[in-house]
């Protein structure tokens, strides 16, 4: 759509999968992908292997988009997953929560201050016109609130569409969802971007709360 679109990955010691989604328009020509490393001070090397560009087909556009949602494998932020803006995320992955598969959680801890601990994905596809669902299991060690947004933001808006629900998370495991219709382009013009972030906000309360089996799905209309 002849914009740019910047996504950053943190890097650990080990190798672990980075994906990034984007919209290109048929009609727009070829698209250029630049691939910076930026490391910090010191004696450290950047390295990158395997880099594979695909078009998702009608199949798994209808899949779940949410690479890594059973938290298995990588570290944090998995190369998907990014703290909220001008924040440091404070959490893990973590093994022996019971959950009904697998080793690993995401464990989200009390943050530091009256902020929300928050953590956003990656830029994920949605349709203009269509309904975009959340879907998620979470427990906390001390029940309490816990919030998700489905953010339709564009680059250099202001004020922009989101949708923003509020969850009671007990101590047991139990299956969260979060579904909203997308507005059509006539209703909000600058969706043209095609593209949504997903958020996962904790409050300042005591106790741990523990995310598994984090999926993502879109449907071209509100059928």
């Amino acid at each position: 759509m002849g914009k740019i679109l910047h996504t950053s990955f943190s890097q650990v010691p080990e190798w672990t999968r980075g994906m990034c989604y984007f919209y290109a328009d048929e009609e727009s020509g070829t698209e250029r992908i630049r691939i910076y490393f930026n490391p910090e001070p010191g004696p450290a090397n950047a390295g990158i292997r395997n880099i594979r560009l695909e078009v998702l087909s009608e199949e798994e556009l209808k899949a779940d988009l949410i690479p890594g949602g059973q938290f298995e494998a990588g570290m944090l932020p998995q190369g998907f997953w990014r703290p909220g803006w001008k924040q440091t995320f404070s959490g893990k992955l973590t093994a022996g929560t019971d959950f009904l598969s697998g080793n690993r959680s995401l464990e989200m801890m009390k943050p530091e201050g009256d902020s929300p601990n928050i953590l956003i994905t990656q830029p994920l596809p949605m349709f203009p016109g269509g309904k975009a669902t959340l879907k998620f299991w979470a427990k906390a060690s001390v029940a309490q609130p816990f919030v998700t947004v489905l953010d339709f933001s564009a680059k250099g808006q202001k004020k922009h569409h989101y949708d923003l629900k509020r969850h009671q998370v007990t101590t047991e495991w139990q299956e969260y969802t979060h579904s909203a219709s997308v507005p059509s382009l006539e209703q909000e013009p600058a969706l043209k971007c095609r593209m949504m972030h997903v958020q996962l906000q904790r409050f300042n309360q005591p106790g741990n709360v523990y995310v598994d089996g984090v999926s993502f799905q879109v449907t071209t209309d509100e059928k």
